[in-house]
């Protein structure tokens, strides 16, 4: 089953757009449960790190969730450009602030279990 539109006709000789387009019903629902999925993970985030950062990372892990329900609309993650562009950025954004928050609470975890371990 194709991806793409059936066929893309002039509108008013100045706009283009698609008519008929057809997409996979599993890819469609594909989306829309990843875009729940990283919806939830970012109400999560938002919830458990009520800081600046925590708030930026519930922000991109959400706009990468409606990113996804965009993607239904468009047949694939790379097109349009600026949809491709989208997801990098929450990606890249979600490593950026992601990575150093996990970091941080996995220093504090085992820190916390080193200590309970001494006082034993």
């Amino acid at each position: 089953m194709s991806h793409g539109p059936s066929h893309i006709p002039r509108v008013a000789g100045k706009c283009r757009k698609m008519i008929a387009m057809k997409f996979d019903p599993v890819f469609v629902y594909g989306n829309y449960v990843e875009a729940a999925v990283w919806a939830a993970m970012g109400v999560i985030a938002l919830l458990r790190l009520p800081t600046r950062a925590g708030v930026a990372l519930a922000a991109l892990l959400i706009a990468f969730g409606i990113s996804d329900l965009v993607e239904t609309t468009t047949g694939a993650w790379y097109r349009p450009w600026w949809l491709l562009a989208w997801k990098a950025t929450c990606v890249i954004g979600v490593l950026a602030i992601g990575v150093p928050l996990w970091q941080r609470a996995r220093r504090k975890r085992v820190q916390t279990e080193n200590t309970a371990d001494r006082s034993k």
